[in-house]
């Protein structure tokens, strides 16, 4: 009998404490790969400053420079690191492109949101993998069980 390594069993919630340790922990992770949408707004506010008001401090194109290429650097590593460390804890599996994705048979089109480090839910199992995504899970089974 072959085993099939492609399956992933249904998420089946246990312990409300120890999930939602689990959750803060990964989420904890993907923190440095979230840094991309704090350094957007820098580069545009230090960009549209530079440009508008030109201050009295002529600032060189090197500043840019490095800035366009810490900002290229640091979309590398949040786009692999979310790949990577957005392991599931629970089916030990990689995500599928953790935004939404749809896809249907070869005559009909996909759309996927592509990949993104605020993971709420496993995309392959189901496992809540937020803090906010435990609680909505275990409200809805407190709500089931009368």
């Amino acid at each position: 009998m072959k085993k099939d390594y492609n399956e992933t069993l249904p998420f089946k919630p246990k312990n409300k404490e120890s999930e939602l340790i689990t959750a803060k922990k990964f989420q904890n992770r993907l923190f440095p790969s979230r840094l991309i949408y704090y350094f957007i707004p820098i580069i545009v506010l230090y960009l549209l400053l530079n440009k508008i008001y030109k201050f009295n401090i002529q600032l060189d194109d090197t500043h840019l420079m490095w800035m366009i290429g810490i900002f290229w650097i640091v979309v590398l590593y949040s786009l692999i690191s979310t790949l990577i460390l957005g392991v599931c804890p629970h089916c030990h599996r990689f995500q599928k492109l953790n935004g939404k994705a749809i896809g249907m048979d070869s005559n009909s089109i996909s759309y996927t949101k592509g990949i993104s480090p605020f993971i709420k839910y496993c995309s392959r199992c189901g496992a809540p993998l937020s803090e906010k995504a435990v609680k909505e899970v275990y409200e809805k089974l407190e709500k089931e069980k009368p």
